[in-house]
């Protein structure tokens, strides 16, 4: 049986934690992008019907659409 040395224990032991990092980078990224939908989301639910209908309510915007060109 082989016994590594303490140098290649240390190099295999930084590796690790080097990757660990870059996947808690990810799964931070991911998570700042998942906060971003929701509160996207959030955003569409607070607008009036008119921002996102087709046919307003009485005295709401939006609802007509300049197709001339």
């Amino acid at each position: 049986m082989n016994v590594p040395s303490m140098s290649n224990v240390s190099i295999a032991n930084a590796v690790s934690m080097a990757v660990a990092g870059k996947q808690l980078d990810a799964a931070r990224a991911e998570g700042r992008a998942m906060n971003s939908l929701i509160e996207a989301a959030a955003s569409v639910g607070r607008a009036g019907r008119g921002e996102v209908s087709g046919t307003p309510l009485p005295g709401e915007g939006g609802g007509r659409l300049d197709v001339s060109g």
